[in-house]
């Protein structure tokens, strides 16, 4: 057989397993919208991401592919996206998995990450929570809403960028996925009550009054604090990255000339 006839078998055989992979998602979607549309309105977009309503929030669902910290692997992962506008705050819970989650519990102890205790024993274990202002977690993670998350830990929980709630799910199976739904909804609808009573401009008695800004400011400062905390440990995590870099680098570079002096000496 030719060279090129042994490369046009392995671009066949290329297009072959990704047309394949596109079938079985979209038949994957398929089924997860039928699983959607018994708890709400649900419908596929373009781009295999389920678009649903439950009650007065709007939410899009998705699966992605993420690669594994340290390991050449991926992992697929079921997302909802819920959006939300509740001004500037930091809400982020990532799951203690346990075996893995020594160099996350490191960070909290070296004071690079916040971690806000509830008093949940089982919560407090199974979640690292970085929230501002502070005064959000008691109140937007309740003791029903705890229960719901533990329920399909470990979840990855945080807003995003964009301004949407996203929760993530790494062991996920199509018969769950009306449940992360519903989770997503509950921590939203719960996190936009919570920012209403601490974010919003507090305010004391009945009728107008003036506003607290000392409360205000304490709060805004809060969220700088911690949105400052988390640039360092990501500015650290880089310097890191590229220290261990130039160290592989120097270190292949000394096993090259090695190599070369043995060879020739």
């Amino acid at each position: 057989m030719s060279t090129i006839a042994a490369w046009g078998l392995v671009a066949l055989g290329v297009v072959i397993i990704l047309v394949y992979a596109q079938i079985t998602g979209s038949r994957q979607m398929k089924r997860i919208l039928g699983r959607l549309a018994t708890i709400g309105e649900a419908r596929l977009e373009d781009g295999g991401t389920v678009a649903g309503t439950l009650g007065d929030h709007a939410y899009r669902l998705k699966v992605t592919s993420r690669s594994v910290p340290g390991s050449d692997t991926s992992q697929m992962w079921l997302e909802c996206h819920v959006p939300m506008d509740i001004g500037d705050v930091v809400f982020d819970l990532t799951a203690v998995v346990p075996g893995a989650g020594g160099a996350l519990l490191e960070e909290v102890r070296r004071g690079e990450r916040r971690d806000v205790l509830l008093g949940d024993p089982a919560f407090d274990e199974a979640y690292v929570v970085e929230v501002a202002p502070e005064g959000l977690a008691p109140l937007a993670l309740t003791a029903d809403v705890r229960r719901e998350i533990l329920a399909l830990a470990p979840l990855e929980i945080q807003l995003t960028g964009e301004g949407a709630l996203m929760l993530g799910s790494c062991l996920w199976h199509e018969e769950r996925v009306a449940q992360i739904a519903e989770v997503s909804v509950t921590v939203a609808r719960s996190l936009t009550s919570a920012a209403k009573q601490v974010v919003e401009e507090p305010r004391a008695g009945a009728g107008y009054r003036a506003m607290d800004r000392s409360a205000r400011a304490a709060a805004q400062l809060d969220v700088s604090t911690l949105e400052a905390l988390r640039r360092d440990r990501a500015e650290g995590a880089e310097r890191r990255g590229r220290m261990m870099f130039v160290a592989m680098v120097a270190m292949a570079a000394g096993l090259f000339a090695l190599a070369a002096y043995l060879m020739w000496a």
